[in-house]
């Protein structure tokens, strides 16, 4: 670990990425690197694209990760793309990386959390809920991309979702798919749908694979979408039981 950290250190000008891949991470590995790349004078580090992937906390997450995850990502002036993908992170870490990168208003355009459990990560950004009062004002301007692909999340999170997302006004693509969310958490969404078509970068691409929808509520999405003046451009509702009522009502 010191040795990586004395590179890191010597490279925390001019590094731009920085992968993880099938890792098992330690507390003082996590802690070590945070520290590396943010200038000990500002606390803010260059990083641009850092991704996670199929690794795993040898430990759940103490607050000291907590904490030095909270200020990495608070620091990212330059963090483009952020990857936290097949990590098994819980709702609890979810929800602290969407609330640090909300209160830093950060430039992030790609967030992808697909193959984690955190189900439920949202559950306190419905509109009375502190964490949605504690967002206003606050938004993530920059991100195009949010993919939460595999994630355990149920028809509950995809109202829940529905409530973030007013704090992503320029999102192009959403990826849900592998959730059950069902056919009432895409009744949900429907007011989100008609919502983003108006804006001047409007909803571009719509992934709703497996999310264990029936053909009545992909029709009545799809009835949904043929209204908007800007709809998806590209919709995906693959590997969902749509039996006869979308073919009979098309």
């Amino acid at each position: 670990v010191q040795a990586l950290c004395k590179l890191l250190i010597q490279n925390s000008e001019t590094l731009a990425s920085l992968e993880f891949l099938h890792c098992k991470l330690s507390p003082s590995f996590v802690e070590g690197i945070c520290r590396s790349l943010c200038s000990k004078r500002k606390r803010i580090h260059k990083i641009e694209n850092l991704s996670i992937d199929i690794s795993s906390f040898i430990e759940n997450c103490p607050s000291s990760v907590v904490v030095e995850l909270v200020s990495f990502l608070s620091s990212g002036r330059s963090l483009c793309s952020l990857k936290l993908r097949h990590c098994h992170l819980d709702r609890d870490f979810g929800r602290m990386v969407f609330s640090s990168l909300l209160e830093a208003s950060s430039s992030l355009s790609i967030l992808d959390l697909s193959g984690n459990s955190i189900g439920g990560w949202l559950s306190k950004y419905d509109r009375s809920g502190p964490l949605f009062s504690l967002g206003a004002g606050k938004s993530l301007q920059s991100l195009r991309l949010l993919n939460l692909r595999g994630n355990n999340l149920c028809k509950a999170d995809a109202r829940d979702l529905g409530s973030a997302l007013v704090h992503i006004p320029n999102l192009e693509i959403l990826d849900i798919s592998d959730n059950t969310i069902e056919d009432d958490g895409i009744r949900s969404l429907i007011p989100y749908f008609v919502q983003a078509s108006e804006r001047c970068n409007p909803l571009v691409e719509l992934y709703l694979e497996n999310c264990e929808l029936s053909g009545r509520g992909v029709s009545q999405l799809l009835d949904t979408l043929s209204t908007l003046r800007r709809p998806p451009t590209s919709l995906s509702i693959a590997d969902n039981n749509l039996g006869r009522f979308c073919a009979n009502s098309g």
